[in-house]
């Protein structure tokens, strides 16, 4: 039972995240790659299952640099 919950539990995480990133992008006014969807949700779920550290943080900062840089330039 354990097992299932689990895997509940972390299946929820995942949706929740991909439901805030969906949002995020509609924030920023343009679509995000489904690589940059994937990679946004799995470092939002990763924070919700094992909250923050160093390796998070330096995940964050790329992908922020890298959105940051992409979203710049249509401006």
């Amino acid at each position: 039972m354990s097992n299932y919950n689990n895997n509940t539990q972390e299946s929820i995480v995942r949706q929740s995240s991909l439901k805030f990133v969906q949002e995020y992008a509609n924030g920023l006014g343009s679509s995000l790659t489904l690589k940059e969807t994937f990679s946004v949700a799995n470092i939002v779920a990763d924070y919700c299952q094992n909250g923050w550290s160093k390796e998070l943080g330096e995940k964050v900062e790329m992908l922020d640099k890298h959105i940051k840089d992409k979203y710049r330039t249509k401006e």
